[in-house]
C-alpha cells in the first residue's frame, strides 16, 4: 500500500489481522520526489549566478534524474555525465535515488535489502539534504510495513 495514513488507518480499523505491507514504488517515489526538490533549488541557485549558461546546462535535465539509467536517451546520458563531473549536490541526491531503486530491483534476499534500506536510510540523513533526510525518517518510521511487503515479494519468487 501506499505510504498514507489515511491508508494504514483504515486497514488497521478494517482488517485488523491483516498484515500493512508498504510499496516498494512508494519508498523509491520518495526519493524521487526528494531528488525532484533538491533538482529545483538547485536550478534556482543557479539561476541566481552571473553566469547563465551554467543555468542553462541543467534546465531541462528532470527526466535524465528521474527515469530508469538504462532508458535514457543520449542527450540524457550526457546531462548525466556533466553532473557527475561536477559533482556537487544535485548528483548526491541523484545517486540517493538511484541507489534505493536499486534496493528494490533484484533479487536479493529479504535481510540484505532490510540491510540496504537502513544504510540507505544512514545514508540520506548523512547527506544533509533536507528533502532525503526526510525521505529517510519516513521510510524509518514505516520500516515494518516495508519488511512484509519483502519478505511477501521473496516468497511469491521462491
Amino acid at each position: 500500500m501506499d505510504l498514507g495514513a489515511a491508508f494504514i488507518k483504515s486497514v488497521k480499523a478494517n482488517a485488523p489481522k491483516a498484515a500493512i505491507c508498504i510499496d516498494p514504488f512508494h519508498c523509491v517515489q520518495l526519493a524521487s520526489n526528494a531528488l525532484e526538490t533538491v533538482r529545483r533549488a538547485f536550478w534556482q541557485k543557479t539561476r541566481e549566478l552571473p553566469d547563465k549558461s551554467f543555468a542553462k546546462r541543467y534546465k531541462g535535465n528532470p527526466w535524465a534524474l528521474l527515469k530508469n539509467p538504462r532508458k535514457l536517451n543520449d542527450a540524457q546520458h550526457a546531462t548525466l555525465k556533466r553532473m557527475r563531473a561536477d559533482k556537487g549536490e544535485l548528483w548526491e541526491a541523484y545517486l540517493l535515488k538511484e541507489s534505493l531503486r536499486e534496493v528494490f530491483a533484484g533479487d536479493l534476499d529479504h535481510e540484505d535489502v532490510m540491510g540496504m534500506i537502513s544504510h540507505w536510510c544512514d545514508a540520506a540523513t548523512a547527506s544533509a539534504l533536507a528533502p532525503f533526510m526526510e525521505a529517510a525518517a519516513t521510510i524509518r518510521g514505516h520500516m515494518e510495513g516495508i519488511y512484509q511487503a519483502v519478505t511477501r515479494m521473496a516468497s511469491m519468487r521462491a
